[in-house]
């Protein structure tokens, strides 16, 4: 078996069922707030052009910012790779999210290894971009806990202190990189249906040669990448309910936005983590926004997003057409 049998391609039926899944999510979201359709706050209308036009270069920057960062673990194990080669490579991988849960890891790896980059490197390269974003949200949605979950009983008070957990990863991750690599290694190899890649995969996993130094260099772009999309998510809302929003409103759309990017991470069936996403951040805002509001604040981020990947992707293109 050779690195080319590593798939980037859902069947048909795997897509269908994926966006199925992912619709039907905003459907149930959309019905659990039909209650507060009529309670949007008269001052939550649509972002003003010129809060969007704010969002969409902070987002084309934080692409810029996560492209570096996967082109600095690709030089982990030795391979070398243009500042816009890799942004090209990056933009074009992001759209493949679109065909189905896990395409993107394939799709980077393939273009990668056009360039001299080994499947097997390219693929795990990306795995690790997933590990490092899942450790650095979980920081927000647990911070922010009792603003976008005030009436929680006291006797899930103690989930808190859960906050811990991501700072030592973080931290471990920082001072320590072979502990949690060696960690995603195991995890990885331990996936049944990925078989004999993944094991190559771990065994890519186990070849980077990381120091405390890298990890922290590539920490800091991961959490300079939330801090730009939380920017921009933060532009869009301010302008929907204007800028004298209440510090304990600020801090719900903080926890939402954090809770649904990770919960959609975590939906491997949503293509892009389109539905659930979209579907927990408007369920934490909108019992105080009101539910339209809430669906129109999480559609419009959505969508600048989408508009900043296309801009990225031009620039990319153009600039390695003029390198060549």
């Amino acid at each position: 078996m050779t690195e080319q049998t590593i798939s980037t391609r859902p069947t048909l039926a795997r897509r269908a069922v994926g966006w199925g899944l992912s619709l039907l999510v905003l459907v149930v979201a959309a019905l659990a707030l039909r209650g507060r359709w009529s309670d949007v706050d008269s001052s939550a209308g649509l972002p003003g052009i010129w809060w969007m036009l704010v969002t969409i270069p902070i987002n084309v920057v934080a692409n810029g910012v996560l492209s570096d960062a996967w082109r600095r673990s690709v030089e982990l194990t030795g391979a070398k790779l243009r500042w816009w080669t890799a942004a090209d490579i990056w933009s074009w991988s992001q759209l493949s999210r679109l065909l189905g849960p896990g395409a993107t890891v394939g799709a980077r790896a393939l273009l990668a290894r056009r360039h001299g980059v080994s499947v097997t490197v390219g693929a795990a390269t990306s795995l690790l971009e997933i590990v490092w974003m899942l450790s650095t949200t979980p920081l927000l949605i647990l911070a922010t806990l009792p603003w976008w979950l005030p009436d929680a009983p006291d006797s899930i008070a103690w989930v808190r202190w859960l906050v811990v957990v991501p700072v030592l990863v973080l931290t471990t991750l920082a001072l320590a990189p072979r502990v949690v690599l060696g960690a995603t290694s195991r995890f990885v190899g331990l996936i049944p249906f990925l078989g004999e890649r993944g094991a190559r995969m771990s065994a890519a996993v186990d070849a980077l040669e990381i120091s405390g130094t890298d990890a922290r260099l590539l920490l800091r772009r991961y959490l300079l990448n939330i801090g730009l999309r939380l920017a921009g998510f933060l532009a869009i809302f301010v302008g929907m309910v204007g800028t004298d929003v209440s510090r304990e409103l600020l801090l719900r759309a903080v926890g939402g936005f954090a809770l649904g990017r990770f919960i959609g991470a975590l939906a491997l069936f949503a293509p892009g983590g389109i539905g659930p996403r979209e579907g927990v951040t408007a369920a934490v805002l909108g019992p105080e926004m009101g539910g339209a509001a809430a669906l129109v604040l999480v559609a419009v981020n959505r969508l600048l997003e989408f508009i900043a990947e296309i801009v990225f992707i031009g620039m990319a293109k153009a600039a390695v057409r003029r390198e060549r």
